[in-house]
Formats: C-alpha cells, structure tokens, sequence
C-alpha cells in the first residue's frame, strides 16, 4: 500500500506556485531603490540641462510611499533627492503597469507632489522669510500593451473657455510629467547602461 501511495503521488499534479503579491512593485522597489541603478536611470532620462547640474553623490533615496493605497496594484513610486544647482530637486519616479493609459494620471501625480511637499515641510519645518519648497521632478515610467498617447501637461488636463482661456490659466496649477513609455520603444534602443537596458 505504502508503494502504490507513493507512485499516486509522484504522478499527482504539483499545486501552483502562490503569487507573489504585486510582482510589479516589488520587482520595481528592489531594482530602482539601489541609488547606482537610479542614478544611471536618471542620468538617461531626465532633460540634459538638469543632469548636468545635479551632484550625483548627493543622490538619495527616502523613506515613504505617496501612491493611493487603492491604486497600489498598478502604480508603484519611489521618491530621491539630489543637490540640483546648489538646491536640492525632488525626483519622483512613478512606474505605472495599467492596461491602458489613463487620463487621471497627471490629478494622481499632482496629489503626490502636494503629499511630498507636505511630507518635507514636517521634516524640514521652517518660518524663515525667504523659505521656499523643494522643486519635484515628475517622472512616469508606462509598462502596458498600448503607447501613452495622453498629453503629459496638466493644464490639458481643465477645460477653459477659449474665450476666457488667457485669463483662467493663471489661476490654475500648471506643471508637466516625464515619460518613458516602454511600450513604444524595441528592446534594442532603450536607452542607459547594461543594468538598466536590461531592468527595463
């Protein structure tokens, strides 16, 4: 009997592996939380002009996550500040794996830049005249089937009258989010160093 047991079992399907919860997030947080790896990501991806004026020793990653809790199992982020200019710069990295774009992106990512200058306004309290909040630096990193075909400007965002549009932009919030949609670049020209070809 012991015998026939143990041939029914070794002829038995084995059971399915158990999810691993959110592979995306935590294949992102382990990659991109290693400042060697961000620093050759950045250095790719942001504008010229701003990595060249960012001390790239400085680069740090901090503590907190600034995503909707709701939102968690598409959109994973990861925040670093670098002296920039003497000053320090807010980048905040949002990697995005939805199916599809979505229009609420840039309302998402202006809710977290208010969260994060929130957050540095308790670490850094200060009432001195003159004091100022960090600049953030939004970047989107798009993983899905279909290319983002949605205006990264938040101000395309509202709908203003044509005929009061001048007047009303003013008073809006006015700012626009990076992007690197993989899915519209081939394996073999994205861009940086092995480990982040690779990465991505």
């Amino acid at each position: 009997k012991a015998s026939a047991l143990a041939v029914a079992a070794s002829t038995m399907p084995e059971p399915p592996p158990t999810p691993i919860p959110s592979p995306h997030d935590k294949f992102f947080h382990e990659a991109f939380s290693r400042p060697e790896v961000a620093r050759q990501f950045f250095e790719t991806y942001l504008p010229p002009a701003i990595v060249q004026h960012c001390d790239w020793t400085t680069l740090q990653l901090q503590p907190g996550r600034f995503v909707d809790a709701q939102l968690t199992g598409q959109q994973t982020d990861l925040l670093y500040t670098v002296q920039c200019a003497g000053q320090p710069l807010c980048l905040y990295l949002l990697f995005e794996h939805k199916s599809a774009p979505d229009i609420w992106t840039r309302l998402q990512l202006l809710q977290y830049m208010v969260r994060i200058w929130t957050q540095w306004l308790k670490e850094h309290p200060s009432r001195a005249q003159g004091a100022r909040l960090p600049p953030i630096l939004a970047l989107v990193v798009h993983q899905g089937p279909e290319p983002w075909t949605l205006s990264t400007r938040f101000l395309d965002l509202v709908g203003l009258p044509p005929e009061v549009r001048e007047a009303l932009e003013t008073y809006q919030p006015k700012f626009e989010h990076g992007l690197v949609d993989l899915a519209t670049v081939p394996m073999d020209q994205i861009g940086g160093a092995l480990v982040v070809k690779v990465l991505l």
